[in-house]
């Protein structure tokens, strides 16, 4: 964000101390770091959700509560949310662009590429970026959003649940105000690169036009990167890892660096079938 200009304020949340002493560590410009029993202060209702489910439906809960939270403390009209795993190669006011004036949240379609339809039960919208602009008496939406994430945030699938991330089914049905960005370029993943790419007239002028990436599955070990394709059987193209994934791939081994993590590499362990499939893609490239 900071290398395309965008100098507005990042609220990190940090799970626990020892992530935000990491964190603060790297001196980030315009950067702020919530450790998350601050936001459970704020937030009484968070406490009693962590008690009734489990860890990861526990961090899906506090999605909207971060947003609300991010508005609390800065006063700020507009708050976008965005995961940790994306990547801005424009600035994100091209993002903002795609937002009417007339809404008062802006949320992004997953845009499954049609082998992955089936994938839409876990909701047609990313949760990934969300924009929310704060009216005089809040957000209407983001109030709703937040008391079903404390009713359920289950990760078994049922027909208006599935973590924070169904719910935005919700959205445009029960808020007029609510905006579907169509602006090209925007939260282009795994499973929606190969959509993406036959959208444009060509590969180049496509990878130009990305505004940022979602790099959901990439996983590093030492200087090997699995990119995270081959679960969407996909097959990325040179200029895909060199334009894309080789950017990503450099800044997080910097942060490394300055954090001091040793080893970095991610405990995630492959099954065998899932190692073939990562050759037959060659969904890898070395960090070098």
């Amino acid at each position: 964000m900071r290398k395309n200009g965008d100098s507005r304020t990042l609220y990190i949340i940090a799970h626990d101390q020892a992530t935000r002493v990491q964190i603060e560590s790297l001196n980030l410009k315009f950067s702020r770091v919530i450790e998350l029993s601050e936001l459970e202060q704020q937030y009484p209702e968070l406490r009693v959700a962590k008690m009734n489910r489990s860890k990861i439906e526990y961090i899906f809960c506090l999605s909207p509560f971060v947003v609300s939270y991010a508005h609390f403390i800065s006063g700020s009209s507009l708050v976008t949310y965005l995961d940790a795993d994306l990547y801005f190669f424009k600035s994100p006011e091209f993002a903002m662009e795609g937002f009417s004036e007339n809404a008062n949240v802006s949320i992004i379609e997953h845009d499954f590429h049609p082998k992955f339809l089936h994938l839409s039960e876990y909701g047609t919208f990313n949760v990934g970026w969300m924009s929310f602009r704060m009216q005089k008496h809040g957000n209407s939406t983001l109030d709703w959003w937040k008391s079903a994430c404390i009713e359920s945030t289950s990760t078994s699938v049922s027909e208006k649940v599935y973590a924070d991330q169904k719910y935005l089914n919700e959205f445009s049905s029960q808020f007029s105000e609510t905006q579907v960005n169509y602006k090209q370029g925007l939260n282009i993943a795994p499973w929606n690169i190969e959509n993406y790419l036959q959208k444009n007239t060509s590969e180049i002028e496509a990878l130009s036009n990305i505004v940022f990436f979602h790099f959901s599955g990439l996983r590093i070990y030492g200087k090997f990167v699995v990119l995270g394709l081959s679960g969407y059987s996909c097959t990325p193209s040179r200029q895909v890892k060199r334009k894309v994934y080789k950017p990503y791939a450099k800044s997080l081994n910097e942060a490394g660096k300055k954090l001091k993590l040793n080893p970095q590499a991610d405990s995630r362990k492959y099954k065998l079938r899932e190692i073939f499939k990562i050759i037959l893609h060659r969904d890898f490239i070395l960090n070098l």
